[in-house]
């Protein structure tokens, strides 16, 4: 199933968090070839939502190994959305995507949230997944955005939008968005309610010949025993949101000189006890 295809490297957060971090002060669409990961959360009843530019790009996100963690009670756009929003009628989601077939993040493709399985995710075909880049539309309304919002005045900044705002409001039915991808993820959702995790999923056109669906890989790693560990996200109702990484912590060897530092302590203690018995 390629689950190991999209295997993370084995590199700090914080040093993949440094390299992540734009000059850019608009949110990244697709069509350099590696667009930014960004968090959308909205009130379906309410019809209003909260945008975030994690400022983490696909390549970046590519070599992120542990846990990350967001906290949006410091952003005020975060609060004026809970305050319009009630949490049981909230969603979320998140996403990132290469449409130009380039070399930036490895070619063409998506990377999507779900709480369906890889099975679910895996009926997904070529044209659909191609049709994904209509979410550059999305991001193009949410860098157009004026106001209080920071999306495009601040560096990895965030919007607080209403469905007043069109486009680049997330949960516009049948919009550039939503929890579909603008209406091209078939077969599965993006989204979730506050306080769970979704997996995390790329998703590319497929090469072969004739092959109709598309190539699906969840992220996460596959240990040395085989078994596979899918990495998640989390979004809590509390404003906090955790990527856990989807490859093993980085383990830093004991050189030798340790090991038989403590070969020797341990041979000191057996002496010093026979005296003492002595």
């Amino acid at each position: 199933m390629g689950m190991n295809k999209f295997k993370l490297k084995a590199v700090v957060a914080a040093i993949a968090l440094g390299a992540a971090a734009q000059a850019h002060a608009v949110l990244i669409d697709g069509q350099s070839g590696d667009g930014e990961l960004f968090l959308s959360v909205w009130d379906t009843v309410a019809q209003v939502g909260y945008v975030k530019d994690t400022g983490i790009t696909l390549s970046a996100y590519a070599t992120t190994v542990g846990r990350l963690d967001f906290k949006l009670t410091t952003d005020a756009n975060w609060n004026t959305f809970k305050a319009a929003s009630t949490t049981a009628n909230t969603v979320w989601n998140i996403g990132a995507l290469d449409t130009t077939g380039g070399t930036a993040a490895g070619g063409q493709n998506y990377l999507a949230s779900s709480t369906n399985t890889l099975a679910q995710v895996q009926t997904m075909r070529n044209t659909n997944v191609t049709g994904m880049a209509v979410v550059n539309s999305y991001i193009a309304a949410l860098n157009a955005l004026g106001g209080s919002s920071t999306i495009y005045t601040a560096t990895n900044g965030s919007a607080y939008v209403t469905s007043g705002d069109g486009n680049a409001y997330p949960g516009v039915s049948n919009g550039y968005w939503n929890d579909n991808f603008g209406t091209k993820a078939q077969g599965f959702t993006t989204t979730a309610a506050l306080d769970s995790s979704m997996a995390l999923y790329q998703l590319t056109p497929s090469s072969s010949t004739g092959v109709p669906k598309a190539t699906v890989t969840q992220c996460g790693y596959a240990d040395i025993g085989g078994v596979f560990h899918a990495c998640s996200i989390t979004l809590t109702s509390a404003g906090v949101t955790t990527f856990l990484g989807a490859a093993p912590p980085v383990v830093t060897p004991i050189p030798a000189a340790l090991w038989l530092l403590g070969s020797a302590l341990v041979g000191l203690v057996g002496v010093a006890r026979r005296k003492v018995v002595a």
